[in-house]
C-alpha cells in the first residue's frame, strides 16, 4: 500500500476518533461518517492531497438520504482544524499520559 493510501485510509479513523465519535454524544452514523469525510478532504487539501473521487463519493452515499449536516458542521470544523494544527505544531500538543 502507497503512502499515499496509507494517509488516506488513517485520516477518516483520526477523524472519528478526534471528533468524539467514541463519546455518549456518539451522532447517528450517518452524520459521524458524513463528518470524517469531510475532516479527510479539508485535511488532506490544506496538505495538498487529492482525496476528492474517494471523498465526495463516501459523502454522497453516507449523506443521500439528509440535507447537510447543521448541527455538526461546527465538530467538523474544530476537528479539521486540530488534526491540522496537530499536525503542523506538534510540540504544542503533548502526548496524554497514559496511566
Amino acid at each position: 500500500m502507497s503512502h499515499l493510501q496509507r494517509t488516506k485510509t488513517l485520516l477518516p479513523e483520526a477523524a472519528h476518533l478526534i471528533g468524539g465519535h467514541g463519546e455518549c454524544s456518539w451522532p447517528p452514523r450517518d452524520e459521524a461518517e458524513t463528518g470524517a469525510e469531510r475532516v479527510v478532504y479539508e485535511v488532506a487539501a490544506h496538505f495538498g492531497l487529492d482525496t476528492e473521487e474517494r471523498s465526495f463519493s463516501s459523502i454522497a452515499v453516507w449523506s443521500q438520504n439528509r440535507q447537510p449536516f447543521p448541527s455538526v458542521l461546527g465538530r467538523i470544523h474544530a476537528t479539521f482544524t486540530r488534526i491540522i494544527d496537530g499536525i503542523e505544531r506538534p510540540s504544542d500538543h503533548p502526548e496524554p499520559a497514559i496511566s
